[in-house]
């Protein structure tokens, strides 16, 4: 399997590619990135600088890679899946669409997830203006299965979901939109216990959630490792539910790690033995 791995990269850090391509090899995959932004350092580090990928250089790279030989895979035909995260402006959304439909052109029914990188809860959005709205006209009707966190679930869907069955209704809306699954991360509702925070999907293995202790830190690229992980998994054994419990105890497993060392990143390298060893058979799923 080759995951083309569309979103940002930083030199200090794990975010981006630079979260998402370490865990996609260890569990098996190539990776072939593209990156929608080189920056110094997450931007919420004072004195970062770095540029935003123009958009005519991101499409020249996609299609040069659509025009290798036969024996570097005809194409982009050697890609089975896509990954898309964090996009530094509107148009590199439009190029990520004609990536996928290249991809599906050589590959039918290739796999694309689609992360939709916009902001979290309490922080609110920060992508550029015009980036979301994109996303929803252009990513989210081609998109397999779709992973927000709550912000995003409730900044695509217009809505400020206080419940499960809220959270629910917005994922149906989600999928009724284009993909075949949809699943919330990061999500605090009246019903979650003090202390925790659940993932919360809806698909072909019906309606769950996952319940998992709220680790008193955060760490920015959490979820970009977390969609890398499902997806890796999901490619290999097609079951969403152990998809997203390979990747909750996988990313539980970093973040304790990470935690416990101390840094201000993700010690993803550190922790890396940590991630393939965590048994999703331990985290409990309950039907909705």
């Amino acid at each position: 399997m080759t995951v083309l791995s569309i979103q940002s990269r930083v030199s200090f850090g794990h975010v981006g590619n630079c979260a998402a391509t370490l865990p996609l090899e260890r569990l098996g995959q190539e990776v072939c990135p593209i990156d929608t932004v080189r920056f110094s350092s997450n931007p919420r580090y004072p004195g970062w600088r770095g540029t935003v990928i123009d958009e005519t250089e991101m499409r020249g790279i996609v299609e040069g890679l659509d025009a290798l030989p036969e024996e570097a895979g005809g194409g982009l035909g050697f890609v089975r899946a896509v990954l898309t995260g964090y996009f530094g402006s509107a148009g590199q959304v439009a190029v990520a669409a004609e990536a996928v439909d290249r991809v599906r052109r050589r590959v039918p029914g290739a796999f694309y997830l689609f992360d939709p990188v916009i902001g979290d809860y309490p922080g609110g959005r920060y992508v550029q203006p015009g980036v979301a709205e994109a996303m929803v006209e252009h990513l989210l009707p081609r998109a397999n299965l779709v992973v927000p966190n709550h912000f995003e679930l409730d900044h695509l869907t217009g809505r400020h979901t206080r419940t499960r069955a809220e959270v629910i209704e917005a994922l149906d809306r989600l999928a009724a939109m284009g993909p075949e699954m949809a699943v919330a991360t990061s999500v605090k509702v009246a019903e979650t216990a003090a202390g925790s925070v659940e993932v919360i999907a809806v698909g072909r293995a019906g309606r769950f959630r996952i319940e998992t202790p709220l680790v008193p830190v955060h760490f920015s690229g959490t979820g970009d490792m977390f969609s890398a992980v499902l997806l890796a998994d999901w490619l290999t054994h097609r079951d969403l539910s152990r998809a997203i419990r390979r990747a909750v105890a996988a990313t539980w497993a970093v973040v304790e790690e990470s935690r416990k060392l101390g840094g201000p990143e993700l010690a993803l390298v550190a922790a890396q033995e940590a991630m393939l060893a965590a048994d999703y058979r331990a985290v409990g799923v309950h039907p909705l």
